[in-house]
């Protein structure tokens, strides 16, 4: 590769080379040619034979370069033996899928408009409420998720602030909303404690393993699973006896037996056992039915939100949703998250920007028209779009900017 090619691929080769000197252009932006002139004209006149030589070799070195490379390597023979394990893989899910029975899943994917995204590497790296700076990301839909679902528990009705995610799974939501009531509950003074019914789920246990925490289960009713309040109160009595603090898991919704225990109830246990605010957190595992019982005033005896007393929630998506790759959400009060990032190095500069987000809980956007969504679901994938977003207040900085600038290319 001689150098004028090199630097006819810095300006054109785009798809090839989509970040250069760690920030991403389009080929048609101004700034991009003049630096890609500049640096051209550098090379020439700076940079001795073997210096440039080694910039050819690490131009030949990236990604689509590699892939392309890896894929051209791999033999006819080998290529059709993978395709007719996938042609295998297909029809045994397809067959399965038909015959599919014990699991709490909505088999019938979300609809077939989201397959066009699946062309995109997209990524949310880091926070939600701070802006990437990696250029392909949903952070807008991550934040609307998060809001809606934060409504729906609540969050409206009561005065603290809520932050959230969109995880890999309910188990992530658990062991993250087990953590911060860790922290929580420490801060009040002395060690916590997980409390839960042994109908929990396994990734209760899991948590407690991993963060060292001792773990009580207790026992449920023999009828329903729910868990038995004054078995309940009485580890709690226990547990503050000796001196420790309380995270109690509230089950809404288990896998096997669809067990649901009341907030409320186990608020008044807590009460009854001498449980000092300072020292109880409440995660609510929803995996299961965190979107069903919010929508069925007739169970509002079993209803569970921020407003009744819960700290942190976590609900699983592929199981009511029926999305076609397994996610969750988690949300919490903002000042769990923000007493364990206390702990922990704040700046990322590769993940986020150091401008926030708002948080708030807004309602929904305005639905984007029909026709419009049409015209976009048929982009081609090598479409090439950029958009710099500066939203909020920079935490470093007494003054806010906001604004968006946009290009794109078909």
């Amino acid at each position: 590769m001689g150098f004028a090619n090199f630097a006819k691929f810095c300006i054109t080769g785009y798809d090839d080379l989509p970040v250069f000197a760690g920030i991403q252009y389009a080929p048609n932006d101004r700034l991009f040619w003049w630096f890609a002139l500049w640096f051209a004209f550098f090379l020439v006149k700076k940079v001795p034979q073997r210096e440039r030589n080694s910039v050819e070799i690490l131009a030949k070195l990236t990604a689509a370069n590699m892939a392309r490379r890896f894929a051209s390597s791999i033999a006819p023979s080998r290529k059709e033996a993978v395709k007719a394990r996938l042609n295998e893989l297909f029809v045994t899910v397809s067959r399965n899928t038909q015959n599919h029975l014990g699991y709490p899943y909505n088999l019938q994917p979300l609809d077939s408009d989201l397959r066009p995204f699946m062309n995109f590497f997209l990524n949310n790296l880091g926070d939600a409420y701070a802006c990437s700076n990696y250029g392909i990301n949903t952070q807008d839909l991550e934040r609307e998720v998060i809001d809606k679902f934060a409504d729906m528990w609540g969050a409206h009705r009561q005065d603290s602030p809520i932050w959230g995610a969109v995880t890999s799974c309910g188990t992530e939501g658990n062991l993250l909303g087990i953590l911060y009531g860790r922290e929580a509950a420490q801060a009040g003074g002395g060690r916590a404690t997980l409390v839960s019914s042994v109908e929990s789920h396994y990734s209760v246990a899991k948590a407690a393993r991993m963060y060292c925490m001792p773990y009580e289960r207790v026992m449920s009713t023999p009828l329903d699973g729910e868990i038995d309040y004054k078995s309940f109160e009485e580890a709690c009595r226990r547990i503050i006896g000796e001196g420790g603090t309380v995270v109690a898991c509230v089950n809404a919704g288990s896998t096997v037996r669809g067990a649901h225990d009341r907030i409320d109830k186990m608020l008044l246990a807590l009460d009854a056992a001498n449980v000092p605010k300072a020292k109880r957190y409440l995660h609510v595992d929803a995996a299961l039915s965190g979107l069903i019982l919010p929508l069925i005033e007739e169970a509002k005896d079993w209803h569970f939100g921020f407003d009744l007393g819960a700290d942190s929630i976590a609900v699983s998506g592929h199981k009511q949703l029926g999305t076609p790759l397994p996610c969750g959400v988690v949300c919490s009060k903002k000042e769990h998250m923000e007493r364990w990032a206390a702990g922990t190095p704040a700046e990322a500069d590769y993940v986020n920007t150091q401008v926030r987000c708002k948080v708030s809980i807004q309602k929904p956007p305005t639905p984007t028209p029909p026709e419009v969504y049409a015209t976009l679901s048929q982009t081609p994938a090598s479409a090439v779009c950029r958009t710099r977003r500066l939203r909020g207040r920079d935490l470093a900085s007494p003054r806010s900017r906001s604004g968006t600038r946009s290009k794109c290319r078909a």
